[in-house]
């Protein structure tokens, strides 16, 4: 019970915190390419579309930055074992993403917050472009620490067996598996920054319909144009990435099981389709590698205490796969006729309503990542069982409940914010150039 009771809660301790983390990579790629474009085409509405999402990005990374802080208590306390035995390799990314990527991104997102209005444009894109690096730098230390739990490299054992020892931080760093992961995690992010400008740009359309207010439309037509471009550019080059990622993990024998699931080798009930090996690619023939692992991937399969649950992650995947067709269709579709998204109310409904989906989708992924390797907590090296803390149930029901509380709050709180702002608007010039909030 206290293994269940410590992945519930690490899973929704995780889950939650990149609610807010792919939202804030997003927003603020889109709010320096709008600052960068005030700055280009000496556009002041650009800076107050800078301005405005620049805004909605704060709430979220304020939020986000909360929800961050509780993460890594849980090693200490749930998952000791883990932290003893990883604790050499584990350590220098998430000290460098501390020391490196926080500082940078919460200095410079200080000045963002405080001092951009007393800045010239210039500088104020200087400023938003490094809050950019240092989010990005932070995406890459973390998911270079993840990298090795999933393919461990750059590595030896402890004369004893009791942990693993860094011998080569740089086969660590440019670990092929975290380099894979972190492209699709950037570029679901900008999917999702996209997909939320737009929605909320559309709720702006839909209002009006009913009182016409020339400037707004202007605003958020500009930014839905972008925002446009940026999302079509993510979906297309996520399955692309995705497709890479899949053929890299089955031909590699990196996690041939979760390869053969993503490839199409596994159905739902964790079978070989029907004993052959179904190609994503155009490739005809199948070299004898990929043969091989296909077989380790079967061999996998009859080894019931060495699989993940198969239908999980087959559904979950299947999901993410149809919500990326959609995406895809979504953007086309408003790159092609846009008039429709400002003028037709079913459209924007559709927009608003649909504002969940990249994040179903996200975390769907997430699933297939995590989920898909289990049951390891660090592949082939140490088992999830084996990483848990000696704890009483009832201390872990009580952290448990107390941080359901506790991100309920913060979920509400940072919900009702962005919901707030999102609907007020950006302050707008009327025709006679006084102020007025949208």
């Amino acid at each position: 019970m206290i293994v269940l009771l410590s992945r519930l809660q690490f899973a929704f301790t995780v889950s939650f915190h990149f609610l807010f983390v792919p939202l804030t990579i997003g927003l603020i790629l889109l709010t320096a390419i709008f600052q960068t474009l005030a700055v280009v085409k000496k556009d002041q509405m650009y800076r107050r579309i800078a301005d405005f999402w620049g805004e909605l990005f704060v709430i979220n990374f304020a939020v986000g930055i909360v929800t961050g802080l509780i993460m890594p208590i849980q090693f200490g306390t749930n998952w000791s074992a883990y932290s003893i035995f990883m604790g050499d390799v584990f350590g220098s990314p998430l000290a460098l993403e501390a020391l490196l990527a926080f500082f940078l991104e919460s200095t410079f997102a200080g000045i963002w917050i405080f001092k951009r209005h007393k800045l010239s444009d210039k500088f104020r894109m200087v400023v938003v472009w490094l809050i950019t690096l240092g989010t990005t730098i932070s995406a890459i230390w973390i998911i270079t620490a993840n990298g090795f739990m999933q393919h461990p490299v750059g590595y030896e054992m402890a004369a004893d067996g009791s942990k693993v020892l860094l011998t080569n931080f740089a086969e660590v760093v440019a670990n092929p598996y975290s380099l894979f992961m972190l492209a699709h995690t950037l570029l679901s992010a900008f999917l999702l920054g996209a997909f939320f400008v737009v929605c909320v740009s559309a709720f702006h359309f839909m209002k009006d319909l009913k009182a016409p207010n020339a400037e707004r439309t202007a605003f958020f037509k500009k930014s839905m144009t972008v925002a446009v471009i940026v999302g079509l550019m993510a979906s297309i080059l996520i399955p692309i990435e995705g497709n890479a990622y899949a053929k890299y993990l089955g031909q590699n024998d990196v996690q041939p099981l979760k390869g053969a699931i993503l490839r199409d080798q596994v159905d739902a009930n964790g079978q070989m389709t029907s004993g052959e090996v179904k190609e994503t690619s155009k490739e005809a023939d199948i070299d004898a590698k990929s043969e091989a692992t296909l077989k380790a991937a079967a061999d996998n399969l009859s080894n019931l205490d060495r699989k993940p649950p198969v239908k999980f992650v087959y559904y979950s995947f299947l999901i993410m796969q149809v919500l990326g067709y959609f995406f895809l269709g979504f953007f086309l579709f408003l790159l092609l006729l846009p008039k429709l998204l400002q003028k037709n109310r079913l459209v924007q409904k559709i927009a608003i309503y649909a504002i969940p989906l990249p994040y179903i989708a996200i975390t769907l992924g997430w699933i297939v990542a995590e989920v898909g390797r289990q049951p390891w907590l660090v592949y082939n090296l140490m088992t999830v069982e084996d990483g848990v803390s000696t704890v009483a149930e009832s201390a872990v029901w009580f952290s448990l409940f107390t941080l359901i509380v506790f991100y309920i709050i913060l979920f509400a709180m940072d919900l009702y914010l962005l919901m707030k702002k999102a609907r007020k608007g950006p302050a707008l010039e009327d025709k006679g150039g006084v102020v007025n909030e949208s």
